[in-house]
């Protein structure tokens, strides 16, 4: 697996981009007068981890926890830093259209580490995630610069977990809004019933997504932790605290929606079956008394005076004829077999 290396010092005055794959050459450009925001994304090879735990002085247990990437619902708060793991629902490329592709999706497994001048982000996956929060710092957007490294952790939860889960949370919905359409105007369509089960297997994943995510909040808002200032803790406590329910909120009101839709399809295809079966019984009123008057005339007995009359035939034709007009027309009058 190829991995991805890039550091990014920063402070008010400016800041400093550098990538490459020698870790070395990437640790050679942390400025201890400035903060750095490294992110190594795929694990080639356990030096490299190993590399970036010793420059900064951290444990060497952590590489076992990074490399593992099994997410635990506890922040570890150390001497010079604090760490945690996170759980990442990524789309390869978010589409143009509404409908998001199952294949497109990867679940990244990874790590934070936040000391008072740097942030280290590991993920397991070699993936450009957190590119607008990258994208938002280079281009001076924000208040980034302004702050520490622990604002920078906060913006990267709050943006890259919270606000673009609830960017594909709408995507889905508006999804859901114009296959809505489609099967109130086409009830009953198989395709529609398989586009529904395609949307629920892409959304379902996110119920443990967005569990951890709130775990991970909630870590922040019930500890106190050393290296979050009191002024970037509020933020954790109060704005994304909230806006992580929130999403939870939104995640329970899409999947409500599309068992809605299911419901709705199979009323509709309930009440196409309905309509079938009163066309058949419609049918079989109308036949049943002219295959009675069929199956008397046919029993060829030897005295049946109407075998021998000259009009006998027409007369039985029409008087069937008339049968069926009247119970046909009785039954729409009644509604009981569908135009």
């Amino acid at each position: 697996m190829t991995h991805h290396l890039s550091i990014i010092t920063y402070a008010q005055d400016g800041l400093h981009v550098f990538e490459h794959e020698d870790v070395a050459a990437v640790l050679a450009h942390a400025d201890p007068a400035r903060r750095c925001w490294i992110t190594l994304t795929g694990y080639e090879d356990e030096q490299t981890v190993r590399a970036i735990l010793d420059h900064f002085g951290l444990p060497p247990t952590l590489f076992e926890r990074i490399v593992n990437a099994e997410h635990t619902d506890e922040v570890e708060e150390y001497e010079n830093s604090i760490f945690f793991t996170y759980r990442y629902a990524y789309f390869k490329g978010m589409p143009n259209d509404h409908l998001l592709r199952e294949e497109d999706f990867v679940g990244i497994n990874g790590a934070f580490i936040c000391g008072e001048a740097f942030l280290l982000v590991f993920a397991d996956h070699a993936m450009p995630i957190f590119e607008r929060t990258r994208t938002r710092l280079l281009n001076g957007q924000g208040e980034i610069r302004k702050y520490g490294t622990d604002f920078l952790l906060y913006v990267l939860l709050r943006r890259e977990f919270v606000d673009y889960y609830n960017a594909i949370l709408k995507r889905m919905y508006q999804a859901l809004e114009i296959l809505e359409d489609d099967i109130l105007e086409s009830p009953g369509e198989d395709e529609d019933y398989r586009k529904l089960l395609y949307m629920r297997s892409v959304i379902k994943p996110f119920n443990g997504y967005i569990m951890d995510l709130i775990q991970n909040v909630e870590l922040f808002h019930d500890e106190k932790l050393s290296f979050i200032k009191a002024s970037t803790m509020k933020r954790f406590n109060k704005s994304l605290y909230r806006e992580a329910k929130e999403l939870w909120i939104t995640y329970q009101e899409l999947r409500h929606f599309i068992t809605e839709l299911v419901e709705i399809h199979r009323a509709n295809v309930s009440e196409n079956m309905n309509r079938v079966m009163q066309l058949l019984t419609g049918v079989s009123v109308v036949f049943l008394p002219l295959t009675f008057i069929a199956g008397v005339y046919g029993m060829n007995f030897v005295n049946m005076p109407e075998l021998e009359w000259q009009w006998g035939y027409y007369v039985i034709m029409l008087f069937m004829v008339g049968i069926a007009t009247f119970l046909i027309v009785y039954m729409r009058r009644r509604d009981w077999i569908p135009d």
